[in-house]
C-alpha cells in the first residue's frame, strides 16, 4: 500500500502522505477522467475513489468533484476513509467498502 501511496503522490504531481498541502487548483477536470487518470495509477485507487465518491452522493446528497477527491487523497496524509476505502476496494472487500460509505463526512474532513 505504501508503494501505492507515494505512486499516487509521484503521478499525480502531490505530497501525498508527508504532510503536504495540496498544490493550487487551476480548473475543475471532470470526475469521471480523474478517476480514469487514478486508473492507470493503480487500479484499486481508481475503485476506492469510485466507492468515495458513491457513498458521498448518497451521504451529502451532493455530487463529489475532481477537487475534493483530489484534496482527499492529498491534503495532508489524506483522508484516512479513503485510504481505507482504497485498501478495502484493492482487498475486494466489499463488505468493508459498505461499513465504510456511511462514514464520510459531508462538508470535509473533521
Amino acid at each position: 500500500m505504501k508503494t501505492l501511496i507515494v505512486c499516487l503522490g509521484l503521478a499525480l504531481g502531490v505530497g501525498v502522505g508527508i504532510g503536504v498541502n495540496a498544490a493550487p487548483i487551476a480548473g475543475e477536470m471532470p470526475l469521471t477522467e480523474y478517476l480514469a487518470l487514478l486508473g492507470q495509477i493503480a487500479p484499486a485507487a481508481q475503485d476506492g475513489g469510485i466507492a468515495y465518491s458513491r457513498a458521498h452522493e448518497l451521504k451529502c446528497k451532493a455530487p463529489l468533484s475532481s477537487t475534493q477527491l483530489r484534496r482527499a487523497i492529498s491534503e495532508g496524509s489524506g483522508d484516512p476513509l479513503l485510504w481505507q476505502m482504497m485498501r478495502a476496494a484493492h482487498a475486494r472487500d466489499s463488505a468493508a467498502l459498505a461499513q465504510l460509505g456511511p462514514q464520510i463526512q459531508c462538508g470535509g474532513r473533521p
